[in-house]
């Protein structure tokens, strides 16, 4: 393998200190469609070549999704080529590499995230840094790069084809916010203003759901679509009539000023942080401080 070198970049003022980073997340949402937009997560990064060496010409990463479309996030968005960590050409450049394989396949580059590092001395980038000079190494680095970028291709196309059959996308979206207000009952919300997005992202689904019946022929489809209304409808209705709080599930030896101190940080953790960081530290404080669901029975 190769070594990767790493900066740490601090900016400090009288009040401040903050670590720079690039703008890569962990949370997106896709480009909004007639269908809507929707949330997803970078699962796992993944690398190519699996194993580069430094006698490798370049090594790329990509954030592994589920591809539910283009990704509204124009600092992000797309494969972007990088010199000695200098952006060249930003996404247009690897588009242009995507419409090799057929000139509609340019906006799967928008799909994923990720950078490909040209790591030879002989790729020299041109005197604009919008892309590469087409001699020496860089027409091989694009031959090399090709099997990738029809696999990305040959991806994107497959899990498209497959939502032409979107009941199973728009359920499994539905099913996920039906899940998260089930959990939120048991644990209890941060704060109104997290129940009120909960409520929300219920309504949202629930218009999602409605107009996707609409767009049915199957009557199979159409009787699970509806399935699915039923429940985030009475899953809605659960939730304006309960507001279950996580400060009173906190155990009853706490004092008013601990459980006051808690319920802070759980608001300050729910507004900085990103969903699934969030969660994670929200788990690992309730787990400490909140009354288990034995106790409650005893």
């Amino acid at each position: 393998g190769i070594s990767i070198p790493t900066v740490t970049l601090v900016i400090k003022t009288p009040d401040l200190e903050r670590e720079v980073f690039k703008p890569y997340k962990t949370h997106y949402k896709t480009r909004k469609t007639r269908a809507g937009g929707y949330e997803f997560y970078i699962k796992d990064i993944c690398f190519y070549p699996e194993s580069p060496t430094q006698d490798s010409a370049f090594w790329l990463w990509y954030g592994q999704t589920d591809l539910l479309g283009a990704v509204n996030d124009d600092k992000t968005a797309g494969l972007r080529l990088r010199k000695n960590n200098i952006s060249i050409g930003g996404p247009g450049r690897v588009r242009e590499l995507f419409a090799e394989t057929a000139k509609s396949n340019s906006r799967f580059n928008g799909w994923y995230i990720g950078e490909i590092h040209i790591i030879t001395s002989e790729a020299i980038p041109n005197a604009r840094r919008d892309g590469f000079e087409e001699v020496k190494a860089w027409p091989e680095i694009k031959r090399e790069l090709m099997p990738f970028i029809r696999e990305r291709v040959d991806k994107a196309r497959q899990v498209s084809r497959s939502r032409n059959r979107p009941t199973a996308k728009v359920m499994r979206a539905a099913q996920e916010i039906i899940n998260e207000a089930k959990q939120r009952l048991e644990t209890g919300f941060v704060s109104p203003r997290q129940r009120d997005a909960v409520l929300k992202r219920l309504e949202v689904e629930h218009e999602r759901v409605s107009k996707a019946i609409e767009t049915r022929q199957n009557t199979a489809d159409v009787k699970r679509l509806e399935s699915v209304v039923q429940k985030l409808e009475e899953t809605r209705q659960v939730l304006e009539q309960e507001s279950s709080y996580a400060v009173k599930k906190l155990r009853s030896n706490l004092t008013r000023r601990q459980r006051k101190i808690i319920s802070d940080i759980l608001k300050i953790l729910y507004q900085t942080l990103d969903k699934k960081i969030y969660e994670k530290a929200e788990a690992a404080i309730l787990a400490r401080f909140q009354i288990q669901t034995g106790d409650l029975e005893q």
